[in-house]
């Protein structure tokens, strides 16, 4: 038999969130939006490798995606 560490002896609720309908008054369904837009108020959540600094990597996805706006939040180091 195998010992169980403190934490999961504990029993926990699993919440499950639900489907719910976009009000179009208030905004567009998100699988409805163009590239653009998400392009435009989006984040993307990468991986950085080690080497370039993380205003490189900014510059990176810039020019891949052809933007003229991005930055990071924080330091990807």
């Amino acid at each position: 038999m195998k010992d169980k560490l403190p934490f999961e002896e504990i029993t926990r609720k699993v919440y499950t969130k639900k489907e719910s309908q976009t009000n179009l008054e208030h905004g567009i369904n998100p699988e409805n939006r163009t590239v653009t837009e998400l392009l435009n108020n989006g984040v993307i959540c990468l991986n950085k490798p080690s080497g370039p600094s993380s205003h490189q990597v900014t510059e990176y996805a810039k020019n891949i995606l052809e933007i003229g706006k991005a930055g990071h939040g924080g330091t990807l180091e």
